[in-house]
């Protein structure tokens, strides 16, 4: 669990987002026509904030992690593997940072051949140094 509140939201490559920031308040309203970007940018927070990490939902038969929850809510009759998250099925890579004001959290998804990497914690004093690391 996070425990500062998140600033700013920085998405890049991710889903139907090829780059994105978001600005965040302790409270915040989405509010957008459908298919904006609301839920990818709550499945961003989720994810970015540890996609290995149990979250409390229940999947299947018991609590599971953050990206198990978000694969799920995209799962179809054939759906298999994670290449929803990047852009558009096709992206390289995805990266999701978030600001905590005194350093930067982000996670990098990578396509490695037929796969997807997940890389995470990357911490960093900023959005642009997390973005450097993970080039």
């Amino acid at each position: 669990m996070l425990e500062q509140l998140v600033k700013e939201g920085v998405i890049e490559g991710f889903k139907g987002v090829e780059e994105g920031r978001v600005e965040l308040r302790p409270l915040t309203i989405l509010v957008g026509a459908n298919n904006s970007g609301k839920s990818t940018v709550l499945e961003a927070l989720m994810l970015g904030a540890g996609p290995t990490r149990r979250v409390p939902y229940v999947i299947d038969v018991g609590r599971a992690s953050a990206l198990d929850v978000v694969r799920s809510l995209h799962a179809t009759l054939e759906a298999s593997g994670h290449a929803f998250l990047l852009r558009n099925y096709t992206s390289q890579r995805g990266l999701i940072a978030l600001d905590l004001g005194h350093r930067v959290v982000a996670t990098l998804f990578r396509l490695l051949e037929d796969k997807i990497g997940v890389y995470h914690p990357i911490v960093a004093s900023s959005v642009e140094e997390a973005r450097n690391e993970v080039l």
